[in-house]
């Protein structure tokens, strides 16, 4: 492996990431901050939140960022499905364990 590649993949593995909630497009969480481990490259966010909600979502959004001093850059976001939306009860719920992947744009 090449000095420079080296050199890319410390400065990869310095940034801090955190992943914002949204629902409705009003910011309700955020995860820890995590940096990239080396090997693998994911990230794994294993949190539980408590988001008391009193009306059907419209929208449930995950904001993955990259955390600086003062400011963050936006990398990506992510949509997911509104649990329970394809059920015919008035009270369910669901849990969504599954992996969504979400654009492959290099972070500058």
């Amino acid at each position: 492996m090449s000095n420079r590649e080296r050199a890319r993949r410390a400065k990869i593995a310095k940034q801090k990431i955190i992943v914002k909630i949204y629902i409705n497009d009003f910011f309700v969480g955020q995860s820890q901050i995590k940096q990239i481990p080396n090997k693998g490259w994911e990230i794994k966010v294993m949190e539980k939140f408590l988001i008391h909600l009193f009306t059907k979502p419209h929208k449930i959004k995950f904001v993955i960022c990259i955390k600086y001093f003062l400011s963050t850059l936006i990398i990506d976001s992510v949509e997911v499905e509104i649990p329970g939306e394809n059920a015919n009860t008035i009270t369910s719920t669901s849990s969504i364990f599954r992996e969504v992947k979400f654009g492959s744009r290099p972070a500058r």
